[in-house]
Parts: structure tokens; C-alpha cells; sequence
């Protein structure tokens, strides 16, 4: 499972990229501190997963996504925080986030998901890496 994370604090990016590790045959692919450096990663790596740090401002995380999700319709959408701000709650709610954690067990909550979601991928025949789980109609 391909994993790109935005996040500002680089600490956390750390444990968030440790967690992903942690999986084994998943990745992060590319770390983006900011809105247009995170837009344009998730388009030209096209990862199966988007990690959204609850630090990173909601304005541009909620842009970011409405960039990106017409292009990348099967992108799966995680924000993680210790207490992500009520526009992300709004947008979970409405179904642009797949996953909203917030509280002291996020990480586990976070790589328990990661794994459903990668054993869904392989029961449907997509492989990790190098199978692309969907062709982009997004143009460079």
C-alpha cells in the first residue's frame, strides 16, 4: 500500500511514517509539509493512502482535498490528531475523510484501518506496489 503523508510538524511525520513501516509491505512514498507541495505529491504518486496530520491547517487540508479527489476518486483519506478541528469532523462527516482519529489510541486505530484496508485491496486481486489499484485520469 502506497502511502503519502501530509503533515507540518515533522515529528509527527515521523511517527506516523513509523507506524505505516511497521506493516511491512506498506510505504510512504513522500512526505508534503505543505497544501500545494501535498496536492502535488498525492497527484503524481497517486498513493493508495493520504494521511492528513490534525496539525495541518484545516483550510488547506480541506483544499487539498478538494483537489485532489476528483483526480483520485479511489484515494482513501486518514486525519489523525489529537483532536482534529470541527471542519474535519464536518468533511468526515460528508464523507470526504474516510477515517477521523483523534485521542490517545490513534495510532493503533490507524494501523488496524491501514490493514483492512489492505487485506480489502487483496480479496479484490490489487496487489501492493506494483499493481496500480486504478488508472488516473489526472495528466501531467
Amino acid at each position: 500500500m502506497k502511502v503519502v503523508i501530509a503533515e507540518s510538524s515533522k515529528a509527527e511525520s515521523i511517527r506516523l511514517a513509523s507506524v505505516v513501516w511497521a506493516m511491512g509491505d506498506s510505504a510512504v512514498i513522500a512526505v508534503a509539509r505543505g497544501g500545494s507541495d501535498a496536492i502535488r505529491t498525492a497527484l503524481d504518486e497517486e498513493p493508495d493512502v493520504l494521511i492528513l496530520g490534525a496539525r495541518f491547517d484545516p483550510t488547506r487540508g480541506l483544499g487539498l482535498l478538494h483537489a485532489v479527489r476528483p483526480l483520485l476518486p479511489e484515494l482513501r483519506v486518514i486525519v489523525i490528531g489529537d483532536r482534529p478541528s470541527d471542519e474535519f469532523r464536518r468533511a468526515f462527516l460528508l464523507g470526504d475523510i474516510d477515517l477521523l482519529i483523534g485521542g490517545p489510541e490513534r495510532m493503533d486505530v490507524m494501523s488496524d484501518m491501514l490493514r483492512h484496508w489492505r487485506h480489502e485491496d487483496r480479496r479484490k486481486g490489487w496487489t501492493p506496489f506494483f499493481g496500480a489499484r486504478r488508472k488516473s485520469s489526472h495528466t501531467a
